[in-house]
């Protein structure tokens, strides 16, 4: 009998999120991350994908989700990148919002050389400044993670996959006290794999 109360009770609950469900974009989305800021704002970080081209779109609501503004488009031609893929967000305890997200380097060798680039919002998320690129020009930095645990100090973690001479992936963590500007202690943490090619 237990069985049947849970199972009821969850199928009620999501008949009452479904109807409150609200549409931010009306584009192919692939990936997002989304965050409640220090003000109640909602940020969502989404990937979206138009004529083959992937972009990350920032929206924002301050009326908790009821509607949706695009804020920001990082995508081809900024910072001199290409598409973006795989948007991660975090914020600080004074309400700097940081965005990681992997960008294509079109100057790269290889059309899968991956950069990581980061952006803060210092005003509830309503604009957009780059700060650098974490991971730049070196084959395939991947699945950003990134926490912020004061103002300015940001904790990152990420994969990176070589491809010369065979192929390689370790996980890598990188510390920044001064948000993001100065990178340092590039720290091997994992070795992932290591397969002929």
């Amino acid at each position: 009998m237990k069985y049947i109360i849970i199972i009821l009770s969850f199928w009620v609950w999501s008949s009452i999120v479904a109807q409150n469900t609200v549409s931010i974009n009306q584009t192919n989305s692939l990936e997002l991350e989304t965050i409640l800021t220090h003000k109640n704002s909602l940020i969502a970080a989404v990937m979206e994908r138009t004529n083959s081209v992937d972009r990350v779109v920032i929206y924002r609501s301050v009326n908790e989700g009821l509607n949706w503004q695009s804020i920001d488009t990082i995508q081809n031609g900024n910072q001199g990148r290409g598409d973006a893929y795989d948007p991660v967000m975090t914020i600080d305890s004074i309400g700097n919002i940081y965005l990681v997200m992997m960008r294509r380097n079109n100057g790269g060798s290889s059309i899968l050389n991956m950069d990581l680039a980061l952006y803060r919002s210092s005003d509830d998320g309503a604009t957009w400044q780059f700060i650098s690129f974490p991971h730049v020009n070196d084959e395939i930095a991947d699945y950003p993670q990134i926490v912020a645990t004061s103002n300015g100090e940001l904790h990152m973690v990420y994969s990176y996959f070589s491809f010369t001479p065979i192929v390689e992936g370790v996980v890598n963590y990188i510390k920044s006290v001064d948000g993001g500007v100065f990178l340092t202690h590039f720290v091997f943490l994992l070795k992932i794999l290591s397969v002929p090619i």
